[in-house]
């Protein structure tokens, strides 16, 4: 049984309680589910998919649909005038027409689509790595796969739009003879005389499709204002390169026309042949082309078609290309410039033209620059988990590579994340912690990529990279969007959800079994509740709550608004079904500096207003009021031990030295999710095989000591932090009540009690060898804190092969191993620096803000009414700025 959640970013927001196989229905072209062919445009109705379903299958080829570089305006203006809802191109970016590290050219392409949906033209990027074509996830070897994928198994209308005429890819290399200024808000593009340019496709008889060279900038270039440079018809004689004059003459050319110049003259030692003379910066380079008898040219042992063809590339039929304009031609030396002839030399150059003015854009290899990248797990089909390598970049569009690992050789996914949510997933779910899901918005299949991550601080790295680059765009005209300062951009609010749970009522329920609920948030799991027996026939109690923090839009049963207003479905409602209560608030994320005074407000006066929140709620709230401060001090060392003795010297006032720190306080919690974020995964990581394998074996007698010597072991993997905090606590306790045998106490208390045996029954909750190890490693170290270690006894058949208490006094060592931990220092590494905190500062402030509302006079601070309120008023004015 489970409840979905679902919360959205329209005005009204709604939840549904319903079973995990329903889910929404996608209005993408890319979500494959019946087939449709291009010949039903003429004989069925653009908009009544049924008639997809009788269609004969047909093949698609790329004349049907490819217009070529085209702009993005221009794209949208072959749609709207061909009308036919459906209809879809393919077109390559003039944007992203580039040169690879490796000289092979690279293009970037998008499918654009009249929507039946919402009447809206989309533009989905298509991305081209290791020689397959990757769109929301999936890959394909070649562009007529992926379009004739879409087109037959679309549960929509998608109908290829032939182009105006047959486009031919041309790439021919020109050199520009005269200088030309763009126009604004143009597709043509500005050069000067004598630059490169690549001709990619002939427009019509006066324009062409060109890149520069020089910028990396494609567009609409004259095509009269160019020559020929790479044309196998021309003659040497005839390149626009090419010069006549002494060589006295052409080196004072070279010399003014700066280091990387070359051009070409007849050889004056060897009849037929020609000479490429360069200026290398120190000197005027000569490089003898010898013509053959086979009419072919030979350069340093090396022949070539065409004398173009050295400047272009080695030979045209070799995979692995390379231009001497981009290679070294000899040691320290590149042909950058062409020195074109007399003809075009005085032409005047625009004077309002500027290398800046022009859009530059990086050349990517099949491994992009890296914003972010780390080792990580992804789950499989099978639910099974799988070590992947993740790698985040920015170059064109926010995209994520996951690959099989760190070589980075091809990857299996490429998600472009401006069409992603991403949810946090509690390990209740999948029993992985550190662990999110990146959903795309509107697709059935693939649609969802599970990831978990080492430790905690990684995983906040990496939720807050995915926050501020995962948009979930769907409805806008134009969804891909090009983040140029991720690290300055933020979305501007965020979604809190409160659901308690308190029963279910069914008749399929058993008394003999247990049953746990989950709950989703946009048909994706997100928690679990524990598991529960009914306690009644068809009647299970769970009094469960549930604090999410998660943005999405899909469509739901109830209304549920973003203004605090409570839903409740009560019993007297619901005959059958569950009982809950479920409020949604809207949570603006305004810049961390907004938050500067708040932040002080928490740390001033010893901390006074945490203590105060910390003492009057309830457990629940408590526990993530918590978990929300210490990942906003955490990243300060110290700052964080600052708050943890205070902390701690307040809450020995109330505590006894027989019941010392066994109450869930709030100084309980906080030390012990400060132990959890330092070292729980690296417990884990080390206790697993061992504890995988005890429970395999499922043996009733527990070898106690060969697990206190791997928590041993465990000491010198953990953080200093870790030790720092545990020799805080017992040190501070030991002072209070001046007895060294405390100190102990304490750090079996956190240690044992509160971070490994959650750990050892996280393996089995229902019993089992696991749960036994606990039991006696409790015993252990309840014995190991008296005063003399010597005088213990035991359990028959709990411990074994155990001599002279040798078990205990290993545990006393471990105890003492953390007691005497050094401090942190400045020196001391702390890997949860480096992520954003405006989501958890934001959320702070609005726990606290609620708290204000309901104990303004009980407050121990009046400025924090004051800053609050600030704060509210900027968050406003910000969302409406949206």
């Amino acid at each position: 049984m489970s409840t979905k959640t679902k919360s959205f970013d329209d005005d009204n927001k709604e939840i549904c309680v319903a079973s995990p196989s329903s889910s929404s229905s996608s209005s993408s072209p890319l979500s494959p589910s019946s087939s449709s062919s291009p010949s039903s445009s003429s004989s069925s109705t653009p908009n009544n998919s049924n008639n997809n379903h009788n269609l004969p299958s047909q093949i698609i080829t790329i004349n049907d649909y490819f217009h070529g570089f085209i702009s993005k305006k221009e794209a949208e203006k072959r749609l709207k005038k061909c009308g036919i809802e459906g209809s879809l191109l393919l077109r390559a970016d003039q944007l992203k027409y580039t040169t690879t590290f490796s000289n092979k050219q690279q293009q970037r392409y998008y499918l654009s689509w009249l929507s039946p949906i919402n009447h809206n033209i989309m533009h989905y990027p298509i991305t081209l790595v290791c020689g397959a074509y990757f769109i929301f996830g999936r890959s394909f070897l070649s562009l007529s796969d992926l379009i004739n994928y879409f087109i037959h198994r679309s549960k929509n209308n998608v109908f290829p739009l032939r182009p105006p005429s047959a486009v031919e890819i041309t790439e021919r290399q020109r050199i520009a003879i005269l200088p030309f200024q763009a126009l604004s808000d143009s597709d043509e593009i500005s050069f000067y005389e004598g630059d490169l340019l690549m001709e990619i496709q002939q427009v019509d008889d006066q324009w062409i499709w060109a890149k520069l060279d020089r910028t990396g900038q494609s567009g609409l270039v004259a095509v009269n204002l160019t020559l020929p440079l790479n044309d196998k018809r021309i003659r040497p004689e005839e390149l626009p390169f090419f010069h006549e004059d002494t060589v006295d003459s052409l080196n004072r050319l070279l010399i003014e026309s700066g280091a990387g110049s070359y051009l070409l003259r007849r050889s004056s030692f060897k009849q037929n042949s020609f000479a490429l003379m360069l200026n290398s910066g120190r000197r005027i380079e000569k490089f003898l082309i010898r013509r053959t008898e086979m009419d072919t040219y030979e350069l340093g042992g090396r022949f070539f078609q065409t004398i173009p063809d050295i400047i272009d590339r080695l030979m045209p039929l070799i995979v692995n290309i390379f231009r001497y304009s981009h290679r070294e031609i000899c040691d320290g030396s590149k042909l950058v410039k062409a020195v074109v002839k007399d003809i075009v030399a005085n032409a005047r150059k625009p004077l309002n033209l500027a290398p800046s003015d022009l859009r530059h854009l990086l050349s990517y290899n099949s491994c992009p620059h890296s914003v972010a990248y780390s080792p990580a797990c992804r789950k499989l089909k099978d639910n099974k988990w799988k070590s992947c390598f993740v790698m985040l970049n920015d170059a064109n569009g926010s995209q994520l590579y996951i690959f099989e690992n760190e070589k980075r050789a091809k990857p299996k996914i490429v998600l472009d994340l401006c069409f992603c949510f991403v949810y946090k997933i509690d390990e209740s779910i999948i029993d992985r912690s550190n662990t999110l899901c990146l959903v795309l918005n509107g697709l059935n299949e693939y649609s969802s990529v599970y990831l978990s991550f080492r430790t905690v601080n990684v995983f906040l790295q990496w939720l807050c990279n995915l926050r501020n680059r995962c948009l979930g765009c769907r409805h806008t005209a134009s969804p891909f969007t090009v983040l140029q300062s991720t690290c300055t951009t933020f979305l501007r609010s965020t979604s809190v959800i409160y659901l308690t749970l308190s029963s279910y009522r069914g008749a399929i329920l058993k008394p003999d079994y247990a049953y746990s609920v989950n709950v989703f948030v946009n048909a994706v799991p997100v928690t679990r509740t524990r598991s529960f027996i009914p306690s009644a026939k068809n009647y299970i109690t769970f009094d469960a709550r549930f604090f999410l923090e998660h943005d999405s839009e899909t469509s739901a049963l109830y209304m549920l608004p973003d203004d605090g207003s409570e839903l409740c479905v009560s019993s007297e409602e619901s005959t059958e079904g569950f009982v809950f209560r479920v409020t949604r608030h809207r949570v603006a994320l305004l810049p961390e500096d907004q938050y500067s005074s708040f932040f002080v407000l928490l740390s001033s006066h010893s901390f006074k207003l945490c203590l105060w929140i910390g003492s009057i709620l309830n457990n629940f709230k408590r526990n993530h009021f918590s978990r929300l401060l210490l990942t906003v001090f955490i990243p300060n060392y110290s700052l964080l031990f600052a708050f943890l003795k205070v902390l701690v010297e307040d809450q020995l006032c109330s505590e006894s030295e027989s019941t010392l720190f066994r109450g869930d306080s709030f100084c309980v919690c906080c030390v012990s999710n400060v132990l959890k974020m330092l070292g729980r995964d690296i417990a884990l990581d080390q206790l697993s095989p061992s504890l995988d394998q005890l429970q395999s074996e499922k043996t009733t007698a527990i070898d106690s000591e060969k697990y206190i010597m791997q928590l041993n072991d465990l000491i010198f993997r953990l953080p200093p932090a870790f030790g720092a905090t545990l020799s805080l606590v017992s040190n501070s306790s030991s002072i209070h009540f001046k007895s060294s045998s405390v100190a102990r106490r304490a750090v079996s208390t956190f240690f044992i009690l509160r971070f490994i045996n959650p750990i050892l029954t996280f393996w089995n909750v229902n019993g089992g060898p696991t749960r036994q190890l606990a039991k006696t490693l409790q015993i252990t170290a309840n014995q190991a804190c008296s005063t003399d270690v010597d005088l213990v006894f035991f359990p028959i058949g709990i411990l074994r092969n155990i001599s002279n208490n040798q078990a205990v006094r290993s545990m006393a060592n471990l105890l003492d191993a953390f007691v005497n931990s050094p401090r942190v220092d400045e020196t001391t590494p702390n890997p949860f620096m480096g992520y954003s905190r405006i989501d958890h500062l934001a959320t702070l402030a609005f726990q606290v803000e609620r708290i204000l509302d309901q104990r303004p006079e009980e407050c121990p601070l009046p400025e924090a009414l004051v800053v609050i309120r600030l704060l509210k008023a900027h968050a406003e004015r910000y969302l409406m700025q949206n």
